[in-house]
């Protein structure tokens, strides 16, 4: 299998463009997800699929990485983000144990005073659908130019150091 990532999602990599978001204020993320978010349709990727964020969406994108301001500016802005996503790929779950039949992974730039990359990943299991967001520190043109410097990114320290470490393998199809 071909390690690099496709021609064909560098050029839409190379076309998304980068989101620039206001600042979070930490102590109302979840009050403002449950609020505005809660039960709303969102136009994901640039199908523009509908996409319902219920309250197993809110709890799982708020179990995680509340620390960090980037997550946090995410998730409040996460129609921006969701309206303007690439959507990467459709793969089935790793694990037999999973709790969902299959997933789709998108990716979206955004800059709030320091570029980020977001990976959404739609959960679907019949009717049920559940949504997360994983948030790491690289700029479209660093996490492009490493995963095509060589046959096996994964090995960059660059992109070992990411947050979100199966963002690599989502890029390169694997």
């Amino acid at each position: 299998m071909n390690m690099k990532i496709s021609n064909a999602k560098i050029v839409n990599i190379q076309k998304t463009r980068c989101i620039t978001l206001e600042g979070a204020n930490p102590k109302t993320v979840k009050s403002v997800l449950r609020a505005a978010y809660q039960g709303k349709a969102f136009n994901l990727g640039e199908d523009k699929h509908k996409a319902v964020i219920e309250g197993g969406s809110i709890k799982k994108m708020t179990s995680h990485s509340m620390s960090r301001n980037a997550h946090r500016h995410a998730l409040e802005n996460l129609e921006i983000l969701m309206n303007n996503s690439l959507f990467v790929r459709s793969e089935r779950p790793e694990k037999e144990t999973s709790k969902f039949d299959s997933y789709k992974q998108y990716v979206v730039f955004f800059d709030d005073g320091t570029e980020h990359v977001a990976r959404i990943t739609e959960g679907i299991k019949g009717r049920d659908v559940m949504y997360d967001i994983i948030v790491s520190d690289i700029t479209k043109e660093a996490l492009l130019r490493e995963l095509n410097r060589r046959p096996k990114p994964e090995f960059s320290e660059l992109l070992s150091n990411l947050d979100d470490n199966k963002l690599v393998s989502v890029l390169q199809g694997k």
